[in-house]
């Protein structure tokens, strides 16, 4: 017979951190396509590449930004907003990257 846990608790899952774990997973999938697309085009990409990578930029930082509104939420889960928060972040610091080293 297994022991059964119960949660008493009021907590529930944030939704702005849903909200940012999902644009994290958009914008890493979009800057992940441009880069393909780039780097099958040797380079020569332009405007077809440059556009969607600057929206995904601005959906990076309002995914960021969600998440830590949601980690300061009260009586919420953290998984979320975390996930978000550090998703965000990796597609900032690729775009980062892009910027000074020059990819």
């Amino acid at each position: 017979m297994s022991k059964r846990k119960y949660k008493f608790t009021r907590k529930r899952q944030s939704r702005l951190g849903i909200m940012a774990t999902i644009t994290g997973v958009l914008a890493l999938l979009c800057v992940a396509g441009m880069v393909a697309i780039a780097y099958l085009e040797s380079g020569a990409a332009g405007k077809v590449v440059a556009v969607p990578a600057f929206l995904a930029l601005l959906l990076a930082l309002l995914g960021f930004l969600k998440s830590i509104q949601g980690i300061r939420e009260e009586d919420t889960y953290r998984f979320f907003p975390w996930m978000g928060f550090i998703l965000n972040g990796m597609t900032l610091i690729v775009f980062g990257l892009i910027y000074t080293v020059g990819w």
